[in-house]
Order: C-alpha cells, then sequence, then structure tokens
C-alpha cells in the first residue's frame, strides 16, 4: 500500500493540464519509491496474492516515468511468462498496452528479443500505396535491412524466415519466394506455426497454385487462437472472391462467417441473384438480409433497373422502421425502410414504387426522374454523402476484400446528368425544366463544390442556368426560390 500510495501521487506530477503525458514523466523520487516498494513485496512474497498485481503496477511506474528500457523489460518477461496466474492481463489486453505505452517509439535497434523484434519488423513492412515503395521516407524496411539482423535470432531461425517470408509476400510481392522459404508440412505448433501456415496458404494463391483453396481451408479448420480465425476466413474469402465463385461464401455450411466479411462482398461485389438470395434468406441474420436487400434495391434505384426494384421491393416489410437520429450503431446502409417513401409535397412525386414503375415503362420519364433525384437527394444517397455511397460506391483496392469488379451491372445515373437533359429538353414541359435548372443550380450550394456526381461544370455554366431560370420561367416557384448562384 505504501508504494501504491507513491505511485498515486507520481501520477498527479505525471500530467499537463490537458491531460497529456508529460516528456519528463512524474516526479522522480515518488517513482523510485513506489517501484521500491514493489520489488520488495516481490522479493519478499514472490508468490504472494499481489504478485501479478505489482509486476502490472510496476509497468505502470516505468510509464510514468518514462523508462523506456525498463518498461520494455518487463513487457518481454510477461509475454514470456506461460502462466496466466502470474500476468495481471490476458494475452490480448497486454498487446494492446504495449501498442498504446509503447510499442509506436520502438524501432528494431531497441530490442534483442526474438519475438518482440519480429513484431517490429513486421510492422516496418507497412506502407501506405504503391508508391511508397519507391519513396525513401515512407518506404517499407528492406530485405537488407532485415538480414543484417540474422544474428538477434540464433536459436529461433523458423522465426527469422517467417520475417523474411512476410517481407518476400508483403513488400516485394514474390509469393514463389514465400514457398521456398516455408516448406509444405512446415510442423510445428502454436502461433508460429499457425501463421507460417496461413502465409503459404497465401501465397499459393497468389501464386495462382490449383491447391491454394484447399490450403486456405485446412489453415481454417486448424485456427484456434483468437483471431486465427478471422484471419483465414478473410484469405479464403478473397480467394473465392477473385475465382467469381462467391456464391460459395454463403453456400449453406459455409466456413466463413465473419459478418463483416460477408457484409462487405454484399455491399461491394455481389450481383442481383445473391443479393436477392440473401435477402430472402430466411437463416440469415436480420442484419445480413436488411444489408444485402438495401444493396440490392439502392443499385436498382441508382443503375436503372426500375422493373427489377418495382418486382424486389416487395421485400421490404410495410412496417419496416427507420433508424432513429441518436442511433450511430446501426449502419444507414441497412434502412430498408427508406424504400418505403411516400414521395414528397415540396415538388409533388407519388410514392417510390410508383416512380418505379413510371421509369420501368418509360426510363427517360422527365417527371420520373425528377422524382428519383428528390429520393435520392433526400436520403443522403448523393456520391458526397459519406455513410451510403461510401460503402456502396467508392471502390475498394484490388488488394482488398470487395476490391474485383462488381457483379452488379449498369453505371451509378447521375442526378446533374438528368437535369441537364430535361433542361435541354423542351417537352420536358416548363414546371420540370424549371425544377431541373434550380436543381442543377443548388447542385453547387453552398460551396460552389458539386455534390450532385463530382464533375466540373463553369461557374459560366451556373450563371447561365440561372440566368435561364429566371428569364424563361419568372413566375416559377423554383425561380422565385433561388436568388443566387454557386
Amino acid at each position: 500500500m505504501i508504494a501504491r500510495t507513491a505511485l498515486n501521487q507520481a501520477t498527479d506530477s505525471a500530467f499537463g493540464d490537458y491531460g497529456d503525458l508529460k516528456k519528463e514523466g512524474g516526479d522522480r523520487a515518488l517513482l523510485t519509491a513506489a517501484e521500491n516498494g514493489f520489488r520488495a513485496y516481490l522479493k519478499a512474497y514472490p508468490g504472494g496474492a499481489y504478485a501479478a498485481s505489482a509486476r502490472g503496477l510496476l509497468r505502470r511506474a516505468f510509464w510514468l516515468g518514462q523508462d523506456r528500457q525498463k518498461l520494455l523489460g518487463e513487457y518481454i518477461a510477461q509475454f514470456a511468462e506461460k502462466d496466466a496466474s502470474k500476468r495481471n492481463l490476458s494475452l490480448v489486453d497486454l498487446v494492446q498496452e504495449i501498442d498504446i505505452k509503447l510499442f509506436g517509439d520502438l524501432g528494431p535497434d531497441d530490442t534483442s528479443d526474438p519475438e518482440l523484434l519480429a513484431v517490429i519488423l513486421l510492422r516496418e513492412m507497412r506502407y501506405y500505396d504503391e508508391e511508397s515503395l519507391a519513396d525513401p521516407k515512407f518506404a517499407p524496411i528492406s530485405r537488407a535491412s532485415i538480414d543484417a539482423l540474422r544474428g538477434q535470432f540464433a536459436g529461433r531461425e523458423d522465426l527469422f524466415n517467417y520475417v523474411l517470408a512476410a517481407h518476400a509476400y508483403y513488400v516485394e510481392k514474390n509469393p514463389a519466394a514465400v514457398l521456398k522459404l516455408i516448406p509444405a508440412n512446415a510442423g510445428g505448433s502454436g502461433y508460429l506455426a499457425y501463421s507460417r501456415q496461413l502465409l503459404r496458404a497465401v501465397a499459393l494463391d497468389g501464386a495462382n497454385d490449383p491447391g491454394a483453396r484447399g490450403a486456405l481451408i485446412a489453415a481454417l479448420g486448424a485456427a484456434q487462437q483468437p483471431f486465427q480465425k478471422g484471419t483465414a476466413e478473410l484469405g479464403l474469402a478473397m480467394h473465392l472472391e477473385r475465382a467469381k465463385a462467391l456464391d460459395l461464401v454463403f453456400a449453406s455450411g459455409s466456413p466463413i462467417n465473419d459478418p463483416e466479411i460477408r457484409e462487405i462482398l454484399l455491399r461491394y461485389t455481389a450481383g442481383q441473384p445473391l443479393l436477392r438470395s440473401r435477402a430472402s434468406a430466411k437463416g440469415a441474420p436480420e442484419s445480413e438480409r436488411n444489408i444485402a436487400l438495401y444493396t440490392l434495391l439502392y443499385k436498382q434505384l441508382t443503375r436503372g433497373d426500375y422493373a427489377g426494384f418495382v418486382k424486389d421491393s416487395a421485400l421490404v416489410p410495410a412496417n419496416a422502421k427507420r433508424i432513429a437520429a441518436d442511433d450511430y450503431q446501426t449502419p444507414r446502409y441497412s434502412e430498408v425502410a427508406i424504400f418505403n417513401w411516400a414521395g414528397s409535397r415540396d415538388f409533388a412525386c407519388p410514392a417510390l414504387r410508383t416512380t418505379a414503375s413510371t421509369l420501368a415503362a418509360n426510363p427517360k420519364d422527365p417527371r420520373g426522374l425528377l422524382c428519383l433525384g428528390e429520393f435520392v437527394r433526400l436520403h443522403g444517397m448523393d456520391p458526397d454523402f459519406y455513410g451510403v455511397t461510401e460503402y456502396l460506391d467508392e471502390p475498394r483496392g484490388k488488394d482488398e476484400l470487395g476490391g474485383s469488379p462488381s457483379l452488379f451491372p449498369g453505371k451509378r445515373v447521375s442526378r446533374l446528368d438528368v437535369y441537364k437533359a430535361i433542361i435541354a429538353n423542351p417537352a420536358a414541359g416548363p414546371e420540370n425544366r424549371a425544377y431541373a435548372l434550380h436543381r442543377a443550380i443548388r447542385c453547387y450550394a453552398p460551396s460552389g463544390n458539386n455534390g450532385c456526381d463530382g464533375s466540373e461544370q463553369s461557374q459560366a455554366q451556373r450563371k447561365a442556368w440561372f440566368q435561364q431560370l429566371k428569364r424563361e420561367f419568372p413566375t416559377s416557384p423554383w425561380a422565385k426560390k433561388l436568388n443566387v448562384y454557386w
């Protein structure tokens, strides 16, 4: 208790006015007293009831004192401890702690512990994009730099070879080199053995080896420890996506059960048949059904499949509920209730299904297109509205899950293109043309940037639309409401 009191007092002096840890840390005398007290307890009672707690508090004392080497030594000792009862945290929580307290400041020269050094080297392989590979400031660690540390891995050649294999795969983009560094049936147990097995499986996939799928399935079957199963599911899902075998991900008995993996594939890659199937699958979780149905209906409307929308919108329950404004947990791209839209009064539009039926009969119907634009506008479906389109239309990287070309046909309809077509069509009628002018100009409100489709129209063009609205439709409420252009 004396040591804890000293530590608490030191805590008061360790932080600045804004809650940030001071560079010099807390009061040295108090922190030294705390350290001595905890060490005295551990010496007197190495198996005491508070031994694990004392070691945890030692780490806190070293952190408050910014003593990186002592703190690092404690983490290494904690990770090496096989008896969970002698740790005050689970391994997962310990990983999170070192990541927050110390790991970001560590480099390859800060430790000779093989396991921690391997983790640091894996981190140093990260890079932002392909351009970073050629930029010395942002480039990942080189193979030569890793080779220079070979001596630190004496007795742990299996771990060193894994680090080299990871560099070959992620940095050098050379899956064939991975297969040489990690032979088949390498054996072993534990985290490293599993990591080697999974890396070899994804390397087989990268090399287009026919045995890749079997290796990925075997790795998934071998997953036992935290996070292993999800990683293996991701590898198999990416393989099936690239192989255009997406149906196998969602087949009965599929080993890929991670909700986020399944949802990403539905949102970005799935075609209409799969979306329709998952939207009506009685055994699927409600969240998955809603995301599949929302994606299906959203893409049908924004890609011109109006007849398909009329048919599939019957899957939306009549009593479907809107998501509460303060519900930040439920994704907006699962809010199927919006497709029960009853229409608008300001610019008179019928129910959404009626509008879709009109467009199914005549895809160029001016009123139907304007009302579809109203639905898109009022429900935040424009390209710059992050929260819906960000998760359904924004392309993903080719090396990411969901990065394969979408199996959903068609190109997204541009709201501004609709307005321009109606403006140029005298047969569209004065009310429709006036509203199209009004909305085309307001695509640039209030910043002067186009929020309707991201294309660029000159200010001179927006001025011309404004003058045309005032000149040709002076009595229109839309001309009267608009006093500026952007």
